[in-house]
């Protein structure tokens, strides 16, 4: 199972975990960055310091304080982004579709998220519908033949 995460949209508001580094733990934070004309894209950003943490010694979940971040580090842009955290194991993943994307990709985004425990939020789902409209102009043959499969 898989948990939506919603609202992580600047370092201010971002999902912080503690995250591995060499042979210990430090912190690290995760946020969709928008921008007009250009979409989305994942942003991460770890502290400087560091906890040593020895081999069957438990991460008791200390951050600096202040914490001093490193430079983030910021992916491509994508039309629309989902970050989810895979409950099984904890690891925060992305997810998401764009203007090119076929009618494949967007049932098959459309099944992830309806997997999960969450929903889009309006604005994602508004976005997600703009695409889909904009995919449709663009390649009708290939969305009238995925309509029809889907009604037969």
């Amino acid at each position: 199972m898989n948990t939506i995460l919603h609202g992580h949209v600047s370092p201010e508001t971002a999902h912080v975990h503690n995250h591995p580094f060499g042979r210990g733990r430090c912190w690290q934070r995760v946020w969709i960055e928008s921008k007009a004309n250009k979409g989305q894209r994942v942003c991460l950003q770890t502290t400087k310091k560091f906890i040593v943490v020895e081999p069957g010694q438990e991460f008791d979940g200390r951050i600096p304080e202040p914490p001093a971040w490193n430079k983030p580090k910021k992916a491509t842009y994508s039309a629309l982004l989902v970050l989810f955290v895979n409950d099984e194991n904890g690891h925060i993943h992305n997810t998401g579709i764009s203007v090119y994307s076929g009618p494949e990709s967007f049932a098959e985004f459309d099944r992830f998220i309806a997997a999960c425990d969450g929903e889009l939020s309006k604005e994602q789902a508004a976005r997600r519908a703009a695409m889909e409209q904009s995919s449709r102009n663009g390649s009708p043959v290939c969305w009238a033949e995925h309509d029809a499969r889907q009604a037969a």
